[in-house]
């Protein structure tokens, strides 16, 4: 198997396990620092907002984002957005995952999808509401009004501001906003659920930036690490883990060698034991990933491949699966060889 360069690896946590893999974090590093250099640099009168003074990446920190996410899957704190996006920086620039840093992208792809299904109300941009002015009289008085979505600076809100207000405001692209629930495109829909561009320069969204990432950790190909060995225990977990080839090969090889039995014609579980300590187990297919699968049934439930492992045991449980390979007591063989090497 191809050894990980350092530049490659990445730590990733699998329950009780711990992991490495090949991950380009590269990637989706320069997604989402375009998305957020893209975000940064547009000021509030870019997207709608002339008053504002802060940018578009600095209003999803602060509405963007409920706080409601980090009940669930992350630090305890009541920045919301701000220690979300906070979160995410360090996820996509980092080698070294928490079982907390993956809760919260997870969880925060579940609660995005949510929102823009349309399964959390008042939590999609493109769903805000405002009331726009679309009929009023010759002194400016308003005489009928109706819901807009997505933003409030229509054309019409611009018409009535501009004439009986003497403001000068700018209506935006009628692609921000309209009378019709879940069809408005605003800036902040944009950036977090947009289809390819924010503001007309291309990006991914920050939601396809989250799902993206999280189907490639999903897809990769797991090295479990020496320190988190996998016990094989359990009713039927000896035959399953003989299913393994490299694991029978070595059962086979220990039981041929009389290096393992003993003076008194037993298996040498203590040899055996330093043997399978550091011996890294190579899975050569879905069969033998599937039966490490089936004697820890927690790793089941994960959808990645696993390239290796290490093992432990029991001593009971060393002797009862080199028996099932074919091991003997050899008390008077070995004996006699004992022997014959003293009158040597």
């Amino acid at each position: 198997m191809p050894k990980l360069l350092r530049k490659d690896r990445v730590k990733i946590p699998v329950g009780k396990y711990r992991a490495v893999s090949r991950r380009n974090y590269r990637l989706f590093k320069e997604d989402y620092d375009n998305w957020k250099q893209i975000c940064s640099s547009a000021k509030g009168s870019s997207w709608g907002q002339k008053r504002a003074k802060y940018s578009l990446f600095e209003h999803v920190q602060k509405q963007g984002i409920t706080p409601r996410i980090m009940e669930n899957s992350g630090p305890a704190t009541d920045e919301g957005g701000n220690a979300i996006l906070t979160q995410i920086d360090k996820i996509f620039t980092t080698k070294d995952y928490s079982e907390e840093q993956l809760a919260l992208l997870k969880g925060l792809l579940e609660y995005m999808n949510n929102v823009k299904g349309g399964n959390i109300d008042d939590a999609n941009p493109s769903d805000i509401m405002f009331t726009d002015k679309v009929r009023w009289t010759k002194q400016g008085k308003v005489t009928r009004e109706k819901p807009v979505y997505g933003h409030y600076a229509t054309a019409k809100y611009a018409g009535y501001r501009n004439k009986f207000k003497g403001d000068n405001v700018k209506a935006v692209s009628s692609d921000w906003y309209s009378y019709n629930k879940g069809e408005a495109k605003p800036p902040m829909w944009q950036a977090l659920y947009g289809d390819g561009t924010v503001l007309g320069k291309n990006t991914k969204s920050l939601h396809v930036i989250i799902k993206e990432a999280i189907d490639n950790f999903d897809e990769l190909d797991l090295r479990f690490d020496k320190s988190t060995p996998i016990p094989i225990e359990g009713q039927g977990s000896a035959d399953l883990a003989l299913e393994i080839a490299e694991i029978k090969n070595m059962f086979n090889a220990m039981v041929r060698d009389e290096e393992f039995t003993t003076a008194a014609g037993n298996f040498s579980t203590t040899k055996a034991q330093t043997v399978i300590r550091n011996q890294e187990i190579d899975l050569q297919n879905r069969r033998e990933v599937n039966a490490i699968k089936r004697i820890d049934k927690e790793l089941g439930g994960i959808p990645n491949d696993i390239d290796s492992i290490f093992i432990t045991m029991s001593r009971r449980q060393m002797l009862n699966m080199a028996k099932k390979v074919g091991w003997e007591r050899y008390r008077d063989k070995f004996m006699a060889k004992r022997g014959k090497k003293k009158d040597e």
